[in-house]
């Protein structure tokens, strides 16, 4: 057990960092962290195991699958084990954090630190963090409204979220929250590394007929509603080549090239050399993935999810279309290969609308929904 370790603030986020790509929470948090040790702040990042936390609130079925991947999880989350792949992981070329930043792993069993400021997004995190830090000030930062996915996972757990939502300050990543949460909590706007999405050569230089789609295996991902319009798509556009990448595991069409999980440099090469991309989410924060693809200036598709609305103007930067129906993702998709002069305007301008959200602002945005708490208490 770690004792005894000031820090001004301390992440709390699931997962071991063993992928080249974190995800896109984790990167947000990994550049705020990044950003607070060069104003010198302490800055602590704690790995907890989801399959532990999954099993402590019943969000996974009883398989034996899930029971193999828990007692995995209890190994390498132990004392000694999670060191091994925190220390390659502080060591590994192009890492995403500085050697300032300090990395802990566990289980349910939270480590015992001195934390001014205690942030996740998780509200299974905000529970565990309350019962071993009750004297520390917690922040929940909210991508979306999380009712969503307790009720495809455990709907008793509904109580338990809400619970996490009063004790802990609340930080909007989304504007269309606030209808639901309130419109007297601190907003960010989440951010990207522009300069590292942008592409070198022009929109005439991309593959006419490539797209490109996340297929994840979170129902709320779209997956369902996603191979559909991907199948109709084919059917009428053959010469179309579609690239999947995420962490779908079931069965998938052999015209899609599946890529699972890309690395970000491999990603970056795809968002340039693709003309589309589709976002088939059923609920959504201000999706990385979609402004990722914008700065590469792919032309792109979302489900009107919730965040997406806030960046994609319909047929101006992108197209709108309403969640879980892939006939519509498959109107839109033909209405931007068949008028090229909209295409080339959506692509052109979804590349400034993503000029606009990057990490800069996101840093400068969640330092101000602090100081928005410090200056109420």
């Amino acid at each position: 057990m770690v004792e005894n370790v000031d820090l001004d603030y301390l992440f709390l986020v699931w997962g071991i960092p063993v992928r080249n790509s974190p995800g896109a929470v984790n990167k947000q948090i990994y550049s705020i962290a990044n950003r607070l040790t060069e104003d010198k702040k302490r800055v602590g990042i704690l790995y907890i195991s989801y399959n532990s936390v999954a099993a402590r609130y019943n969000i996974e079925e009883n398989s034996l699958n899930f029971r193999i991947r828990l007692l995995i999880s209890r190994i390498v989350y132990s004392k000694f084990v999670s060191k091994i792949p925190l220390y390659f992981f502080k060591r590994s070329k192009g890492k995403n954090l500085t050697e300032k930043v300090k990395l802990y792993a566990s289980g349910t069993e939270l480590p015992l630190l001195n934390a001014r400021h205690i942030v996740t997004s998780y509200w299974w995190a905000v529970l565990l963090a309350a019962q071993k830090y009750p004297r520390e000030i917690i922040y929940f930062i909210l991508y979306h409204d999380y009712t969503e996915d307790i009720m495809h996972s455990n709907k008793e757990n509904v109580p338990l979220l809400q619970q996490a939502y009063r004790m802990s300050n609340l930080i909007l990543a989304n504007r269309d929250l606030s209808s639901k949460i309130g419109d007297n909590y601190p907003v960010i706007t989440e951010g990207i590394e522009i300069e590292k999405f942008l592409c070198k050569g022009s929109i005439n230089s991309k593959n006419r007929h490539m797209l490109l789609i996340p297929l994840r295996k979170n129902p709320l991902k779209g997956i369902e509603y996603a191979i559909p319009a991907l199948n109709k798509i084919h059917d009428q556009f053959p010469e179309i080549k579609i690239v999947g990448y995420g962490d779908f595991d079931g069965k998938v069409p052999n015209f899609i090239d599946f890529k699972h999980i890309m690395p970000d440099k491999m990603l970056m090469e795809y968002f340039c050399r693709s003309t589309y991309f589709i976002l088939p989410s059923v609920t959504e924060g201000i999706p990385e993935p979609l402004l990722e693809a914008m700065a590469g200036g792919c032309a792109c598709i979302s489900t009107a999810s919730g965040g997406p609305q806030q960046v994609i103007n319909n047929e101006v930067n992108g197209m709108l279309v309403p969640v879980k129906d892939p006939e519509s993702i498959f109107t839109a998709f033909k209405k931007l290969y068949n008028e090229e002069n909209l295409r080339r305007s959506v692509m052109e301008q979804a590349m400034r609308t993503a000029s606009e959200y990057d990490l800069g602002r996101t840093y400068n945005d969640f330092i101000n929904a602090i100081k928005f708490y410090e200056n109420s208490s």
